[in-house]
């Protein structure tokens, strides 16, 4: 009961990287709790306290070698507080995993995928993972390359680089800068524009609007100016 109202309070609060790690800090307590109310009850029962200590001692030896792998969970999981690489409802990268956290435990953090799987890292693997943040980045990256025909101009190809430029600096949801429409080269199929922006949101949905908004607008400057937007490889290529 007490440990619920403390999580709520502290997720209220917007501390939930501490509400995570609540439940197994208690649990670790109610451990403790027992382990030093066993060794009571085993005193009133004529037991000396010292000697059973001693004796787990030289047990507790064994039992570190034995849970090697649960102490470097442990060093793992301060790493991960204490660096604070995630948070809980982070949505990141984690090696070839894709999700987002939604509890870092004492032994391993609980990711849910993409797919709506959930995965279970131990926090020595994690600790040691290349961790990318999506939820931390302040804006998404506009990256495109579209291939002109090679029957395209040179005036055709200024007036189509000027009338993107002009899209995008008129687009609200566009970064000033850095802003880039380049001609970038003669590819193997076509004449090569380059844009690159970044979109001021950092909420992916938003994002996929404004990208199918800029690129419909992309082809309509293309055919403004009488020219089209090749494929990577021909069709012919493709059904030969």
């Amino acid at each position: 009961m007490i440990q619920n109202s403390l999580r709520l309070r502290w997720i209220k609060r917007g501390n939930s990287q501490s509400a995570s790690l609540l439940r197994p800090l208690a649990n670790f307590t109610r451990v403790m709790l027992v382990a030093l109310a066993v060794l009571i009850w085993l005193e009133h029962l004529g037991f000396d306290a010292s000697t059973i200590l001693a004796g787990l001692g030289i047990g507790g030896i064994a039992v570190a070698l034995a849970s090697k792998q649960s102490i470097e969970n442990f060093i793992g999981t301060i790493t991960l507080y204490s660096s604070a690489p995630i948070k809980v409802g982070n949505i990141g990268r984690f090696g070839s995993i894709t999700g987002t956290v939604e509890e870092i435990g004492l032994r391993c953090t609980r990711i849910r995928t993409i797919d709506r799987s959930v995965i279970n890292v131990p926090n020595a693997r994690l600790s040691e993972m290349d961790i990318e943040n999506i939820s931390e980045r302040e804006k998404i990256r506009l990256k495109t390359d579209i291939r002109l025909d090679y029957q395209t101009s040179t005036e055709q190809i200024h007036h189509i680089i000027d009338d993107i430029r002009c899209l995008l600096e008129q687009h609200d949801k566009v970064e000033e800068s850095p802003l880039r429409v380049t001609f970038k080269g003669f590819g193997l199929y076509g004449l090569q524009l380059n844009v690159f922006a970044y979109i001021g949101t950092t909420d992916f949905a938003e994002f996929q609007l404004v990208s199918e908004e800029l690129h419909f607008g992309i082809m309509n400057v293309v055919s403004k100016h009488g020219s089209r937007i090749v494929p990577v490889v021909p069709v012919a290529a493709t059904q030969a």
